[in-house]
């Protein structure tokens, strides 16, 4: 096997062992796992990370800064996107399992805003060592 299919081998071994029970309606559902590729329902509007960048506006000189956020429909979203994240995180700990990596690059849109948990290539069962903060999200300053 290659360099750098241990995420997908890891991501398949805790898969698997999620569908020994009905999975969670909130996470995103595989249709096929293989070494070194994950075949996944297919989410028309990107990740939460993509939407939440729609709603930021950012300063004109410095297009990196984000001066502010139009939140008048974004707080509906962020409600209605809470119920599925709790579901799922809930569902995940009765498995006695940890995500590991929950951020918005790993929560996954529908076209009517249905969001689904994914990516669990750093989920690791309770008591078990599970490497974290890889994302440079979790960088300290």
């Amino acid at each position: 096997m290659g360099e750098g299919y241990e995420d997908f081998n890891h991501e398949n071994t805790v898969l698997d062992e999620l569908d020994q029970e009905p999975r969670c309606a909130d996470i995103i559902q595989g249709f096929l796992c293989l070494p070194n590729a994950n075949f996944m329902a297919f989410y028309s509007s990107g990740t939460l990370e993509q939407r939440l960048r729609i709603y930021q506006i950012k300063d004109d000189i410095n297009n990196d800064q984000v001066i502010s956020v139009r939140r008048r429909y974004l707080i509906y979203l962020i409600h209605r996107w809470m119920r599925p994240l709790c579901g799922a995180t809930a569902w995940l700990e009765s498995q006695y399992y940890a995500h590991g990596d929950i951020r918005p690059d790993n929560l996954l849109l529908d076209g009517k805003n249905h969001l689904k948990l994914n990516d669990f290539s750093s989920a690791g069962k309770y008591g078990s060592d599970l490497e974290v903060g890889k994302a440079a999200i979790c960088t300290l300053a």
